[in-house]
């Protein structure tokens, strides 16, 4: 039932998301990218979130991802991605992820009513793809992805993922995560 009214409430959430002209009027949760995380946060949590160890830190620590846990409507947990070193700590991605344990299958079910409704949405003006391989970050190679991306003409991305993880990898859980990504930061880690 959980999943039914979880579904539901991103349905309705994402609705909002035909209307908008530029990546920057997408939320997840009220937030928006190119706003300062200061906005929704207090300094000291930003600057706590970037130096914990479990915070994901991207190649040459250019961006962190900080995830939060709060009593979100639609999202187990909301991921921000700021550039460490900017005191603004304007967001350049969010992540809203939903955790489906080891069941790998309900992610990619998940996954695929998220995409026929984000197709729904933003028809075909937007440039949409789908692909799979394994996790750059697990050096066994044991850990998968499965994307579906949908660019805009400037670069900026929504990304609607599963993570299928190894048992042996230091987060094992199984993840779907819906991000929006600004066009810098589809730079960076098209780069990787």
């Amino acid at each position: 039932m959980r999943i039914f009214i979880t579904v539901l409430i991103l349905i309705f959430s994402l609705q909002s998301w035909t209307k908008a002209d530029d990546i920057k009027n997408f939320e997840i949760e009220g937030m928006t990218i190119g706003e300062s995380a200061l906005k929704y946060f207090d300094e000291k949590l930003i600057i706590e979130g970037i130096n914990d160890k479990n915070s994901f830190k991207y190649k040459q620590n250019k961006f962190v991802s900080i995830g939060t846990i709060n009593n979100y409507a639609n999202y187990d947990s909301v991921g921000i991605v700021i550039n460490p070193n900017d005191k603004n700590y304007i967001i350049y991605a969010l992540e809203g992820t939903l955790n489906f344990g080891k069941k790998i299958d309900k992610c990619y079910k998940q996954q695929k009513i998220i995409e026929i409704d984000i197709d729904n949405l933003l028809g075909e003006g937007v440039f949409k793809e789908t692909w799979s391989g394994d996790y750059s970050y697990d050096p066994s190679g044991k850990s998968k992805v499965k994307y579906i991306d949908y660019n805009f003409d400037d670069g900026s991305a929504i990304r609607i993922v599963c993570f299928d993880m190894d048992d042996n990898f230091n987060d094992p859980i199984d993840q779907l995560v819906v991000i929006v990504n600004s066009k810098q930061f589809m730079q960076f880690i098209n780069t990787l």
